[in-house]
């Protein structure tokens, strides 16, 4: 009704919580209506509910800090200040398939390894 909807709007402009955008595309993604929505909002405000959803800027920090440092840092991160799981990262970051060769390299097999990377 116009009354949940009054009520998600001024949910949404008390400014309570962050990331707002992030809690209502993930209550869509989820068919939630202005009631559902209202309600992770409240929950959200509260403490109780935290959206797990990054945006692209920390899965690259996360993804730096796990090649640079490994996996005990990466994970010690990830409980220390929320940023992506390292099974989260694996999913999320692919690495293409290159082509090892077993003596110097031929011309075909750098030629493939460069546009794997490339693309």
């Amino acid at each position: 009704s116009l009354d949940d909807y009054k009520c998600l709007l001024m949910a949404i402009a008390s400014g309570q919580v962050s990331r707002v955008d992030r809690l209502i595309a993930m209550g869509l993604r989820q068919n939630k209506g202005s009631r559902g929505l209202f309600t992770v909002l409240m929950e959200a405000a509260k403490g109780v509910y935290q959206p797990r959803s990054y945006m692209e800027e920390e899965d690259m920090k996360a993804i730096l800090l796990w090649w640079l440092a490994g996996n005990w840092v990466a994970e010690i991160n990830h409980h220390a200040s929320g940023l992506p799981s390292i099974s989260y990262l694996r999913t999320w970051s692919t690495v293409p398939p290159l082509m090892p060769s077993p003596q110097q390299p031929t011309v075909d097999e750098v030629k493939t390894n460069l546009e794997a990377m490339v693309n």
